[in-house]
């Protein structure tokens, strides 16, 4: 894959209580954010420029929120054992339906939308596309990273015909040919996590990824991090299908409230990614869950991209949906 570079535009403060799973820009400066655990999942609107949300929906407190997707005015919100997808109402965030999840699919971890389908990954190495009427599958693909498959997919999201996502447990986020399933590029954020880590509190892992459509700027942020990162990526990829991105905009009305610069280009990481290696994968270390009777059996863990050197947060509250990190990551 090609590494990605970035220079990191802004800033803005982020709820460190929040459990991002699913992230999206609304435009006109606002975030629409899902959060999970159990009893404390909830469906968010928040300003960019304050970092407050101005509009909160708890979900069910037996439904653990993930990812979503924004559609003709509608959010679908994933939910991660309950094979259920959520639907709101943009605006008001009243319910408007409750979906099932497609057979075969057993969990919910991230989705996005492409402007025809819906795109939605389970944690493995399946993208699953999505009929947006029906929700039905209507074909899906296994990503593979130089001819191996990558699971532990996660959040996801479409822009300019490629799908960037998340992989749990690493500092990685790829970007996916949904058409062949190859992972064309990918960008490790890394640099970030420690930059929030060394700020104290008790963040947890990378996850939430969403794009300004006008100006082509990629927002991320973690699980329980009071951090949210506008980054400019240096080496943007297009899809064969799409032109190159031309930005239509600038702030895009939200402006800055962060300082400017440029992160170091971390030259061995593309050599780091392509040299990940899963001899610790096997070696699960059993941490507290509080909720003993929602944890999840896991297939045998496969081959993951994770930097070389990335620190595992201690995180001690509820792991979301595999199994701990690898011993000899988390005691780095």
């Amino acid at each position: 894959p090609v590494q990605l570079f970035y220079s990191k535009y802004s800033e803005y403060n982020h709820d460190s209580s929040a459990y991002t799973q699913g992230l999206y820009y609304a435009g006109n400066g606002t975030m629409l954010e899902s959060t999970g655990l159990y009893g404390q999942s909830t469906l968010r609107k928040t300003p960019l420029l304050t970092g407050i949300p101005t509009k909160v929906k708890d979900l069910p407190s037996d439904r653990f929120g993930e990812g979503i997707a924004v559609r003709n005015g509608r959010v679908y919100t994933l939910t991660w054992k309950s094979q259920e997808v959520l639907v709101y109402d943009e605006e008001t965030f009243e319910l408007q339906e409750v979906l099932q999840n497609p057979s075969p699919v057993n969990e919910g971890w991230g989705l996005t939308h492409d402007g025809t389908d819906f795109i939605l990954s389970d944690g493995s190495d399946q993208l699953h596309i999505l009929d947006s009427k029906t929700f039905e599958i209507k074909r899906s693909v296994t990503v593979t990273v130089n001819g191996n498959p990558q699971n532990n997919l996660n959040e996801l999201e479409y822009f300019r015909g490629l799908v960037y996502a998340n992989v749990w447990l690493t500092a990685w986020i790829v970007v996916i040919d949904p058409l062949s399933g190859v992972v064309v590029a990918a960008m490790d954020v890394n640099e970030l996590y420690q930059e929030v880590v060394n700020r104290g509190g008790s963040p947890d892992v990378v996850n939430g990824i969403a794009f300004n459509q006008n100006t082509g700027r990629m927002y991320v942020t973690g699980k329980l991090w009071g951090a949210l990162f506008e980054l400019q990526i240096l080496n943007l990829p297009t899809s064969p299908s799409s032109p190159p991105f031309s930005p239509t905009g600038t702030n895009d009305n939200h402006g800055s409230n962060g300082s400017n610069g440029s992160s170091s280009l971390l030259a061995s990481a593309a050599v780091e990614f392509n040299r990940a290696t899963t001899a610790s994968a096997s070696q699960p270390q059993p941490q507290p869950q509080p909720q003993p009777q929602q944890q999840q059996q896991q297939p045998q863990p496969q081959p993951q991209p994770q930097p070389a050197q990335q620190q595992q947060p201690a995180q001690q509250q509820a792991q979301q949906q595999q199994p701990p990190p690898p011993a000899a990551a988390a005691a780095a």
